[in-house]
Formats: structure tokens, sequence, C-alpha cells
């Protein structure tokens, strides 16, 4: 049975590529550096997986954050493309015949309303645990 995945030595060659595929989604040069290096400050941190953080562990601390911040807020960052692409890569490395595993993580967002689609009563994390309550989320 040979596996697809790649072993070490190969591993960050495919990373690389994978990252390479998606310079086309940038316009500036720049911009796709400054994500070049946010997926390994992920890769690298070690704690809440926070832009702070991400940045922390590339050991960026005395910098100016802004110009990173800026890559999310101004929309400079295209996230429904890139996340299609690397759906479309993930396609690429399994057969038609195998299954696609996927996970999720779910949050709770707190709700005033129930006319918001999906809303509905759960157990509300902010009460403590010897008096669970519930609201909407």
């Amino acid at each position: 049975m040979t596996s697809t995945i790649p072993q070490n030595s190969d591993l960050l060659k495919h990373l690389s590529d994978l990252i390479q595929a998606h310079r086309p989604l940038f316009k500036q040069q720049r911009v796709f550096e400054r994500v070049k290096a946010l997926i390994f400050g992920e890769i690298l941190a070690l704690g809440r997986h926070t832009l702070t953080q991400v940045l922390m562990a590339l050991g960026l601390v005395n910098e100016d954050w802004s110009s990173w911040y800026r890559l999310f807020s101004k929309a400079r960052f295209p996230e429904a493309p890139a996340s299609a692409m690397v759906f479309y890569e993930c396609l690429k490395s399994i057969r038609p015949d195998q299954v696609l595993v996927l996970g999720g993580d779910g949050m709770q967002t707190p709700r005033t309303s129930r006319k918001i689609e999906g809303t509905g009563f759960l157990r509300n994390f902010r009460t403590p645990p010897f008096k669970i309550g519930i609201h909407l989320a």
C-alpha cells in the first residue's frame, strides 16, 4: 500500500509548492511575501493562533504591526479564492474512490434574537459549572 502523505524530506517542498500555487491570487509581491511569512508563523506558534501570537513567533516583537493587520482589514487577502484553492489542492491528492474526512470547530456566539438563522438555546459558557444556564447562541 502506498501512502499519499509526503515524507519528511518532501514536506517542505510540498508546502512550498502549495504556497506558490496561491501566488496569482495576490496583486502585489510584498503582500504575498507577508502571507508566506504568516503561514510559517502559524506553524511555529505554540500558543493561541492569533495574529499577534503568529507575529511573535516570527520574532517581530519590536516591529510596527499595522501593515500586518492591514493585510486583513483592507481586504488584501482574498479569503474565498484562497480557501477554494486549498480545497482544490487537497482534492488533487486523493483518488476519486477515497473518502475525504473533514473536521470542523464550533463556537458559540451569543444572540439577542431568534430571527437569525441557526439561532437556538444552548448551554451558556459564561455561567459556572455548578449552576448551568442557557442562552441564545
